[in-house]
């Protein structure tokens, strides 16, 4: 008998690690995050929610999804007149698309697990700017997968 929540997080670390814009994936259980130096980015944070009680066949669990990239400053000067120091708008349009492909594939492609995300539990894509650490920008979301029960 497998363990569902092993089951399904493996197979979102599958999805994840074929993107090839993705460089680190984390695990985190408080929000907490970016502590390592070895950190490639863009970085992808998975933290576990609290879940809806099983069902008669079913098990679904609520994940939190941040996608994120880390900020540079530009020291040089530019002729713009759009004032960009940073590559802001960089960082949000990879981890956006990143964010939206791993949604997309899992919507879109059948697996052997039976893994399903719940369409309507996909929460609206909200961006995200952490200037504490490592000035990392990027969007996170909440959705919640499910997974048929062993045995049942």
């Amino acid at each position: 008998m497998a363990n569902q929540l092993s089951v399904l997080l493996n197979h979102i670390v599958s999805v994840f690690e074929a993107d090839p814009l993705v460089n680190t994936i984390l695990f985190v259980d408080d929000d907490t995050l970016d502590n390592e130096k070895e950190n490639i980015y863009p970085l992808v944070v998975i933290k576990l929610l609290p879940s809806p009680k099983p069902e008669q066949d079913l098990r679904a669990y609520t994940l939190s999804i941040e996608v994120l990239n880390q900020r540079d400053d530009i020291k040089a000067a530019t002729t713009s007149k759009l004032m960009i120091d940073t590559n802001y708008i960089d960082n949000v349009g990879i981890t956006d698309s990143i964010a939206n492909n791993f949604v997309m594939e899992i919507l879109k492609t059948h697996n052997n697990f039976d893994i399903n995300i719940d369409e309507d539990s996909i929460a609206d894509f909200e961006p995200v700017k952490k200037d504490e650490r490592n000035c990392l920008d990027g969007w996170k979301f909440e959705c919640t997968f499910t997974i048929h029960q062993n045995d049942i």
